[in-house]
């Protein structure tokens, strides 16, 4: 009797009308903030929210991120990554160029994303400042995750022409199965529409 083979959960992701609420609600924290310190962690959330959109780091890649890391004339965002793992470089949009650009200011050094006196934002802290910004926008908690981000991101390059090998590029995956897991999520969405059909 042959094994059947075991079967990989699909990566939760969110749609696109979610992503552009998680945004909104985040841009509009940062407008809303009551205080000086408040509106600095919110701006600061909405940054973070935007690189993990459009740049795909792992939560604790990104929160290690420096100023120095981002090569603002290169348009390049340099992501150092964890044992085991692949350092990259992964190119930056325009729209992300220009946020970071505003978010870095005068900065030459430190971590890009900051806590508490200067100190790296811990992947936690995200995780649940992410949190609370998808509770208000409605999204349903399974989705509130840093990595969904990460999906996200993999998805729409996908979804927009990349083939698997850049991809897998972009996500330091260290082999293509791994990243092949995005073209079941693409084919699991599209299946609605050909039953339409």
């Amino acid at each position: 009797m042959s094994k059947r083979k075991k079967r990989h959960s699909l990566p939760v992701i969110l749609t696109p009308q979610e992503a552009a609420s998680l945004l909104t609600t985040a841009r509009s924290a940062a407008d809303d903030a009551s205080t000086p310190s408040k509106q600095l962690s919110a701006w600061r959330d909405f940054v973070m929210v935007e690189t993990g959109l459009l740049a795909g780091p792992r939560v604790s890649e990104l929160c290690d991120l420096k100023v120095n890391n981002v090569d603002l004339a290169g348009a390049t965002l340099s992501i150092v990554a964890g044992k085991g793992d692949r350092d990259r470089n992964v190119p930056i949009g325009k729209k992300l160029l220009k946020m970071l650009r505003e978010w870095i200011g005068e900065r030459t050094s430190g971590y890009l994303f900051q806590g508490p006196k200067g100190k790296r934002l811990s992947p936690r802290t995200f995780q649940l400042r992410l949190e609370a910004l998808a509770q208000t926008a409605g999204i349903d908690r399974k989705k509130a995750h840093p990595h969904v981000l990460r999906h996200v991101f993999a998805t729409q390059l996908l979804r927009t022409g990349a083939d698997l090998r850049e991809v897998m590029e972009l996500l330091g995956h260290a082999n293509l199965a791994t990243t092949a897991i995005y073209l079941h999520v693409l084919t699991e969405r599209l299946k609605p529409a050909v039953d339409r059909l």
